[in-house]
């Protein structure tokens, strides 16, 4: 199967997943996977992206669940791309060329999504995040 290129943040089996696509070549997908499956119930995830700066520089990803950092990885290079008529931003499964291969069709999120935030400032990127102790 041929997979696009692009971001996807999803859950897989529990854990929560990014999956980063620099092009549709075998090699160019960085997963970065929580070790910590979540329980059944509410949850809070907030991923951040800090980018190195420019176009293709790559940068840190982590992934924070109910207030705890649960992974933290580089991304070696980024794609620059604008969303467009054969994509966009989809909630709750990956609709069109998916980013990744996925255990469920589309990527298909099985639970309810109560609310989706998005912030681009750089606020998110402050330092933040707690571990656990």
């Amino acid at each position: 199967m041929a997979f696009g290129w692009g971001w996807s943040f999803f859950l897989d089996q529990g854990r929560p997943v990014v999956a980063h696509a620099l092009s549709e070549k075998p090699g160019d997908e960085t997963l970065i996977k929580s070790e910590k499956t979540l329980s059944a119930g509410h949850h809070h995830l907030r991923f951040v992206f800090s980018s190195k700066g420019g176009a293709y520089a790559g940068g840190r990803m982590q992934i924070e669940a109910d207030g705890f950092l649960v992974a933290d990885a580089q991304i070696a290079r980024t794609a620059l791309f604008a969303a467009g008529l054969k994509e966009s931003l989809d909630i709750g499964r990956d609709t069109g060329a998916p980013v990744t291969d996925y255990r469920t069709v589309e990527g298909k999120f099985e639970g309810s999504i109560e609310h989706v935030q998005l912030s681009f400032d750089g606020a998110a990127a402050r330092g933040d995040i707690r571990t656990p102790d």
